[in-house]
């Protein structure tokens, strides 16, 4: 890899839906690191770094990287998980950007978004959508997201995000 500048890693239900984008797009140079907030609920994507990004970020913050901490270890189920992630993202504050470290986009800002929200349709903005996996495939079969239904016209779908409310409305 010494000719490699960055490495996307995508979980193995990540698929492009739109290749009129580039990752590249996505790529800020100041910084290593760089991850997005899932749209449904706030998560920081790859979440499993989230510790590791707090001792990381903040090393100074020892309660609440001991208090983030013993939630993690008790945690035993999705609620616990969601409240470590709360946790950290606390801790973390409203910051964005630690130079030469890390960047976190917004939610609604990624190259990836969860495609249960919109039934695995996309619009011209999305670049990768998330959550292809064989067990959500119904008795009737799974609905290609590159089909245009009448009930989902995809150039018709635009996105307008009001962060005070955090709500996605369409057209």
């Amino acid at each position: 890899l010494e000719d490699t500048d960055w490495m996307l890693v995508l979980d193995a239900d990540t698929g492009i839906v739109n290749p009129n984008h580039c990752i590249e797009e996505w790529i800020d140079t100041r910084v290593d690191l760089i991850f997005y907030e899932r749209f449904f609920n706030w998560e920081i994507a790859s979440g499993n770094y989230l510790m590791h990004l707090l001792q990381t970020l903040l090393p100074h913050a020892k309660q609440s990287i001991k208090n983030c901490d013993k939630i993690w270890h008790r945690g035993t189920d999705y609620k616990t998980y969601m409240a470590f992630v709360t946790c950290v993202k606390l801790s973390l504050g409203e910051r964005r950007l630690w130079p030469g470290k890390l960047r976190i986009l917004r939610r609604a800002h990624g190259w990836v978004r969860d495609g249960f929200i919109t039934y695995d349709k996309w619009s011209d903005r999305d670049f990768m959508l998330h959550g292809w996996k064989q067990q959500n495939i119904s008795e009737n079969g799974w609905e290609s997201p590159f089909e245009v239904s009448d009930s989902f016209k995809l150039r018709k779908l635009t996105y307008f995000y009001h962060l005070s409310t955090c709500i996605m409305l369409s057209e």
